[in-house]
């Protein structure tokens, strides 16, 4: 299942997959996805057990190698352009929370602003 398409099924069904609509339990959900990711293309590439992984990136891994994907960072760069901020030290998510009255309306907001995204980069007419 592509990571659009998921996305799209949280939004439609968050207690499915999150248990409740809350931007801090899907800022976990997409953190643990894009870990597994990491780990299924590390495993893929160096033929190694994906056990050793975290020890390889403890070891030898520089912060800045670490993969993310180009899709989720041009996210993250168009919520600090529309909240007027500087890619800086704060997450798309925090940036959305901070500015909702609560954890729900920040899920809302959220999926508001990657709507808004995905338009801009015409990208939601692919997973329709």
């Amino acid at each position: 299942m592509s990571i659009l398409l998921l996305m799209q099924k949280i939004r439609e069904r968050p207690g499915l997959y999150l248990r409740k609509k809350s931007l801090d339990l899907l800022e976990h959900f997409m953190f643990g996805y894009k870990l597994r990711d990491d780990v299924a293309s590390w495993v893929k590439e160096t033929g190694k057990d994906a056990s050793e992984y975290f020890n390889a990136i403890i070891t030898s891994m520089p912060l800045d190698q670490i993969d993310i994907s180009t899709l989720f960072l041009n996210f993250q760069i168009f919520v600090h352009s529309y909240y007027g901020r500087e890619l800086g030290a704060l997450s798309e998510y925090t940036l959305i929370s901070r500015n909702s009255y609560s954890d729900e309306e920040a899920f809302d907001k959220y999926f508001e602003l990657f709507d808004m995204f995905l338009n801009e980069q015409k990208i939601k007419s692919k997973i329709e």
